[in-house]
Order: C-alpha cells, then structure tokens, then sequence
C-alpha cells in the first residue's frame, strides 16, 4: 500500500485493507538501513530442507501421441479473439535482453 509521509503525519493514497485496529511497518524507499528494511530481508539457506524435488524431476516427458490430433485446431476461438485483440491494442511486453 502506498501513501505520502508529510509534517509527521503519513496519508494513504487508497482505503486499508481492514477496519479494526491493525500493527504496521512503514518503510521508506531507498531507506534499506531501518531495522523494518533488515528484518524483511531474506537470509540465504533459509529455506535449506524445506523444498521438495521429485525424483525424477530431470527425466524425459512423456509425449501422448493422441493429442497430435488437435495440432492445429482452435480449441477456444472466443478467447483466442479477445486475447488477439488485447495484443493489437497493446502489442507484445518489451523483454529485457
């Protein structure tokens, strides 16, 4: 959620989330020496032990021959028409190179 601090007094740009009395952080950017900053920040090997990879995670796929049968085909022509549209109207993402 964004806002402006000014004169002591912080005034959010949009209504909270919640109504009853809630505890929050407020950070400022470009302030990564606050003590909020640090907490949040993640610490590497945090998450050591806690991701699970299948076994065969690295083995070939599997390729189901009988879905050959909808190469080609249009299966959801009133969606593919909106999201063509969308692309005209706004063209492709920019990526990074």
């Amino acid at each position: 959620m964004k806002g402006t601090f000014e004169k002591g007094e912080v005034k959010l740009s949009e209504p909270p989330p919640v109504n009853e009395k809630q505890e929050v952080i407020i950070t400022f950017p470009g302030d990564s020496n606050t003590e909020a900053a640090k907490s949040q920040m993640r610490k590497g090997g945090s998450l050591s032990g806690k991701i699970w990879m299948a076994p065969d995670f690295n083995a070939p796929l599997v390729i189901d021959e009988s879905l050959d049968q909808y190469n080609g085909k249009v299966l959801f022509p009133e969606q593919l028409a909106k999201a063509n549209e969308v692309l005209k109207r706004i063209g492709l993402p920019k990526l990074p190179k």
